[in-house]
């Protein structure tokens, strides 16, 4: 569970889009307002609940040795497309909470949103956060968000 606050760690990634590293990766910069203050995407929230999801397709090989000075494929995209994959999951857990608490209105993402989510696994004591496997989740009084 993790606090949801700002992030004044974003401040570096303003200055790192300011220099123009982005290139044309223009979706960084269009959706940093939010990505800054997650209460303009479900206002209220309070907390976010950030479970890492493992993901390796299974597929013979994504996990094979290779010899060194190699190319590699990395085991999420060996399969089947892990937003839906894991965003299936998540669904279900989704489903599962509204059951829980009537009323109360959810959120998920998986690596679509405009969530700081390596910050949130940090603030939540996650030991490891790697780009592809942290999924996050906030839950205001009244809503939850996932």
């Amino acid at each position: 569970m993790a606090p949801v606050e700002r992030f004044p760690e974003l401040e570096l990634l303003r200055g790192w889009l300011a220099q123009g590293y982005a290139g044309e990766m223009s979706w960084i910069e269009k959706r940093l307002a939010d990505r800054e203050d997650l209460g303009r995407l479900l206002p209220g929230v309070r907390a976010a609940l950030v479970v890492a999801v493992p993901y390796d397709t299974g597929e013979p090989g994504s996990q094979a040795a290779r010899p060194a000075h190699t190319g590699w494929v990395s085991r999420y995209a060996w399969g089947a497309d892990y937003h839906e994959v894991v965003g299936e999951r998540l669904d279900r857990f989704v489903a599962s909470l509204e059951r829980a608490f009537p009323g109360a209105a959810f959120r998920r993402y998986v690596d679509t949103g405009p969530l700081p989510e390596r910050l949130l696994a940090a603030r939540a004591g996650s030991a490891r956060t790697p780009a592809r496997s942290t999924r996050s989740w906030a839950r205001t009084s009244s809503s939850a968000w996932c």
